[in-house]
């Protein structure tokens, strides 16, 4: 039953929130922080998939160096790219599975549970490691719920022990988790203090190897990239409205869960409980906040909380449960959903499926620079046929890039076709008569088939339209000086 509700759960959120496919084919460009993030990092990890210990330069993906555990798996066991790839999809089912498990545990309501499921999947964690490649938050959240609500010793042990591997965020969201578990178990299981404490001192225990390696790393200098991401971070004056607004986006309507939780312990006469709660998802969050860039993604540390308040729930009101499950999951999938990231110019809406499998047919204008920048990758590697096709895509895609039509005349010059590459050069005259660029390269094409007037009146051109005294025109107008005397000599 958990099996099944986890997939119904999935296709339910994906039809409303998919993931821009059209991306996803890039993983193979080099590193940059300039990509989009649904392949970015992906770049980068696949590098840690053939060797676990490669150095990461790219800034944007500087803090993966220690998140080891799957690059290291996948290494040995020799896991294909498009596998590895595939592996967050598996830990959301995993995660939607487990949540399902919980609440119709708790309600004897399958139906509770598939609502709760789903309601647990629209959100920053589930929209990341659905639509991001390599991006493992659906771990990084499997531990954290296994560790707070798992009742087998070894599970919550090896959640304790693994997930800081796959993300840090697991030591800063650790006290979130020992004070819910002891919620949890002492609400449910009627567990006394001293169990909890004893699960509380079990877990630090388990995590105090990974927290003395990390510390020694930075004090030894054996962590620069850590020390840079922290302090950069840390420096960064952050905009508290951009803030409220992230921490809203990653979990919208499941806010309510997090905060009914205390509200239930309160009515039933545990205040002191309540304000722990209420005083740990605070200090939590100010922990967490400032160490990332992607705002809305560090939301989903509440889950936890969600989870804990949705139990409670199906605890006081098991025939009841399902009504408000119900009617916070069609708020959230009714309402936008979107990635909200520090220093981005504006956040990233997710579309439903429809949308993005139209996209996927007829891919928007932003896809043409990578095509183009695949093809660069090509050109460099002599494999003139694969880029040719490369730039054509993305003159397809968009048939006004003067970049597309100026590469274009490149290989075919270079193929031997020249009149071809003639007429890709005029093109990209004809898209932008305006812009120096574009007589520049057109003017070096002739010049390289023995057209030097035609280049020199090219030259002349870009000149002109060039910022007067600037670099650019100046060096224009050396290059035009010497055409000009070439032609004079006999």
């Amino acid at each position: 039953m958990p099996a099944a509700t986890s997939l119904a759960a999935f296709v339910l959120i994906v039809c409303f929130f998919s993931p821009r496919f059209f991306l996803w084919s890039f993983y193979d460009l080099e590193p940059s922080e300039h990509h989009p993030a649904e392949f970015n990092r992906a770049i980068d990890t696949l590098r840690q998939l053939k060797d676990p210990f490669v150095r990461v330069t790219n800034p944007t993906n500087r803090i993966i160096s220690w998140r080891l555990l799957f690059p290291i798996l996948g290494h040995y066991l020799h896991l294909p790219d498009r596998a590895f790839l595939s592996l967050p999809v598996v830990g959301c089912l995993l995660v939607l599975a487990y949540v399902a498990h919980l609440v119709r545990r708790e309600s004897q309501s399958a139906w509770a549970g598939l609502a709760a499921s789903a309601l647990a999947g629209t959100a920053s964690w589930f929209f990341v490691s659905s639509g991001w490649l390599a991006y493992f938050d659906s771990w990084y959240i499997l531990g954290l719920l296994v560790a707070a609500f798992g009742r087998s010793k070894i599970a919550s042990a090896l959640a304790c022990l693994l997930t800081p591997w796959v993300d840090e965020r697991f030591l800063l969201t650790l006290p979130l988790v020992v004070v819910v578990r002891a919620t949890y178990l002492s609400e449910i299981e009627g567990t006394s203090p001293a169990r909890n404490r004893s699960d509380a001192l079990r877990y630090l225990a388990l995590v105090a190897p990974y927290c003395i390696l990390r510390v020694l790393a930075l004090a030894t200098t054996q962590d620069e990239g850590s020390a840079i991401h922290l302090r950069s971070h840390l420096a960064t004056v952050h905009n508290p409205r951009q803030i409220a607004d992230a921490l809203w986006s990653g979990l919208r309507a499941l806010w309510g869960f997090v905060a009914l939780g205390p509200i239930l312990l309160f009515a039933k006469g545990r205040p002191g409980s309540s304000l722990l709660l209420i005083v740990t998802v605070a200090g939590v969050m100010v922990l967490n906040v400032p160490l990332a860039h992607d705002l809305s993604r560090s939301a989903s540390i509440m889950i936890p909380a969600a989870i804990l308040g949705m139990l409670l729930l199906a605890r006081a009101r098991p025939s009841l449960a399902v009504w408000p499950l119900a009617a916070a999951l069609a708020i959230n999938l009714l309402l936008p959903a979107r990635h909200v990231t520090e220093g981005w110019d504006e956040v990233t809406p997710l579309y439903s499926l429809r949308t993005e499998v139209a996209r996927l047919r007829r891919p928007p204008k932003q896809l043409a620079a990578l095509h183009l920048t695949r093809g660069k990758i090509l050109i460099a590697h002599d494999r003139q046929r694969e880029a040719l096709a490369e730039v054509e895509k993305a003159i397809r895609i968009d048939p006004t890039s003067v970049a597309a039509q100026i590469n274009r005349g490149f290989l075919m010059n270079k193929m031997g076709r020249p009149a071809e590459a003639a007429s890709c050069y005029d093109n990209a005259v004809r898209l932008a008569p305006a812009l120096a660029d574009p007589y520049v390269q057109r003017a070096h094409f002739r010049l390289a088939i023995g057209q030097v007037s035609l280049a020199a009146k090219d030259l002349r051109t870009a000149g002109n339209l060039s910022p007067a005294g600037s670099s650019v025109r100046n060096l224009l107008e050396r290059e035009l000086a010497q055409l000009e005397r070439a032609l004079r000599e006999p």
